[in-house]
């Protein structure tokens, strides 16, 4: 993940420590312990919106926030789960902050957790869930449990489950587009295993697909799990599958096809300007795309590609 104001990394996925890196100089500034034994991989990360807090969940079901203002010394303000607590079973898979940063949720094994402030609030859910977003105003926290793929809502305001109008599951990622759409994975074409995504009106239950002007063949004898990054201002999208592609989503056109990693990816963000596309692969390595910079290069070729 980016910070908000584009200074900091925080890769995740591959590491029992969280790393924080210096975007200008790409220097490491320090790292990161969630769990005392430091023995499970690091998850997910999030920053709060004022990039002045930085939340971490692991594998080992321990979860943590940190104040990173001094991003060289950063200090443990609280400790949300221990790694051998169960309540949350042995993995905790996705964490966020509220839009205004009161809120956080943490998704895991056993479900759903909501605090505000350093105070646990509400259960929202029993059920296993791997991925979890809060709405744009802030009101709601959306989430996907992770066997059967239901996608369910709750009001904070009532800390209570609301019914969406129709029952909706998605297959792999999902976020916020807009104010009251879904965008998420809907599965794969049957003629060249492509990702298919769907937008959905969480007020109406309404879905239509995406229509790309082209798609990169998506046939492999190993096929990535579908994931997707959506820039700040939504205006493009980053998918994953044997390569990496980047999509206008004003016109629905491809604009790259970045060259396959070594590895499998296991996130990947968008810098706030949405020049840098930063991928965290399962080895443990993070690769940093500079989009303008390849495409000055690619123009100093003489060759006319757009």
């Amino acid at each position: 993940k980016f910070s908000p104001d584009g200074r900091l990394l925080a890769p995740d996925g591959a590491d029992t420590h969280v790393r924080l890196w210096d975007t200008t100089t790409w220097k490491p500034l320090s790292q990161i312990s969630v769990s005392p034994t430091a023995l499970a991989k690091v998850h997910r990360v999030a920053f709060s919106p004022d990039g002045q807090r930085l939340a971490a969940v692991d594998w080992s079901g321990g979860a943590a926030v940190f104040d990173i203002r001094t991003p060289t010394m950063p200090a443990r303000v609280q400790t949300l789960l221990h790694h051998d607590q169960q309540e949350f079973g042995q993995i905790l898979w996705d964490v966020a902050f509220s839009p205004d940063g009161e809120h956080l949720a943490i998704a895991g094994q056993n479900g759903v957790w909501l605090w505000r402030g350093e105070q646990r609030v509400a259960e929202l859910t029993t059920h296993a869930a791997n991925i979890l977003l809060f709405t744009p105003d802030g009101r709601r926290v959306v989430w996907r449990e992770q066997l059967k793929g239901r996608v369910s809502l709750c009001n904070l305001d009532t800390a209570r489950e609301e019914p969406l109008p129709k029952p909706l599951s998605v297959s792999g990622v999902m976020a916020m587009f807009g104010d009251h759409q879904l965008l998420h994975v809907a599965g794969r074409a049957e003629s060249d295993q492509s990702p298919i995504l769907h937008l959905t009106d969480l007020r109406t239950g309404d879905s239509s697909t995406l229509n790309w002007s082209s798609v990169p063949r998506f046939l492999s004898d190993v096929l990535p799990e579908i994931g997707f990054a959506l820039t700040q201002d939504q205006s493009m999208l980053a998918l994953n599958g044997v390569n990496f592609s980047v999509w206008d989503l004003q016109s629905r056109r491809l604009q790259w096809v970045l060259p396959a990693e070594a590895s499998p990816s296991h996130s990947f963000d968008w810098s706030p300007d949405h020049s840098q596309l930063a991928i965290s692969l399962t080895d443990g390595t993070v690769v940093v795309w500079n989009l303008p910079a390849v495409r000055r290069q690619i123009e100093s070729l003489g060759l006319g590609w757009e």
